[in-house]
């Protein structure tokens, strides 16, 4: 199973894309790159099957040969989850170490 899916942030870990010269291709994703899935497909690669994904802010990056442009699917492998920190954390952690240090031993 894998442990991605449509609606979640990931980042870009490698961006030594095999087709990045590929003069179709509009542009590749870099690492650092914050995507957003949209889609999620099975693949069956040279070295073995992965999950590849689509992304929203890529979907009008492939020229067909229709002459259209479109979607195109990436190996999951070069990318992870983003982790995004809840806007609360900082307040938290503040809460947190103030009954730490304001605690009364218990004996």
């Amino acid at each position: 199973m894998s442990s991605f899916r449509v609606g979640q942030k990931v980042v870009c870990i490698d961006d030594d894309w095999p087709f990045k010269d590929d003069p179709r291709m509009r542009r590749v994703p870099m690492i650092g790159e914050v995507l957003t899935i949209i889609d999620t497909s099975n693949y069956v690669f040279s070295n073995g099957p992965d999950v590849t994904l689509a992304f929203a802010e890529l979907q009008e990056n492939f020229l067909w040969d229709d002459g259209r442009y479109g979607m195109t699917y990436y190996a999951s492998q070069f990318f992870r989850p983003l982790i995004e920190r809840p806007e609360s954390l900082e307040h938290d952690t503040e809460l947190f170490l103030s009954l730490l240090t304001n605690r009364e031993l218990v004996e």
